[in-house]
């Protein structure tokens, strides 16, 4: 899991604009998106700097992140990369209980953002 904060953008944004100001957020790949396209805006990152979320148009969002994502799919992920981890050094069972610990912030947190997007798409 990542800490991430919104940036300033965020705030006039019809979708994320009433998340909390910082949250926690489960990010599993590898892959870091280091460049946005030409009139996208970058709503939030990782302190590190790395991408979360970014509206690409009016209506249309990508996330790094995974608000989806519950205890069944990530132990699924997990299991597909445990020999990659064991290379890298990461300490998987670990991983998965800090997410599993933090079950009831990451609904709490993202949970809104289903709600917010339904909205959205619901006034179009």
């Amino acid at each position: 899991m990542y800490e991430v904060g919104w940036r300033p953008e965020a705030q006039r944004d019809a979708l994320v604009s009433g998340l909390p100001p910082a949250m926690r957020g489960i990010q599993w790949n590898v892959d870091v998106v280091t460049a946005l396209p030409d009139g996208a805006v970058e709503l939030a990152a990782t302190a590190e700097g790395e991408l979360q979320v970014a509206r690409f148009a009016p209506t249309v969002w990508g996330v790094q992140l995974h608000p989806e994502a519950d205890e069944p799919i990530v132990r699924s992920w997990a299991a597909g990369d445990r020999d990659d981890h064991l290379e890298r050094g990461i300490d998987q069972d670990a991983v998965l209980a800090g997410i599993d610990a933090a079950r009831t912030e990451l609904d709490e947190v993202w949970r809104p953002l289903a709600t917010a997007l339904v909205a959205v798409v619901g006034a179009r």
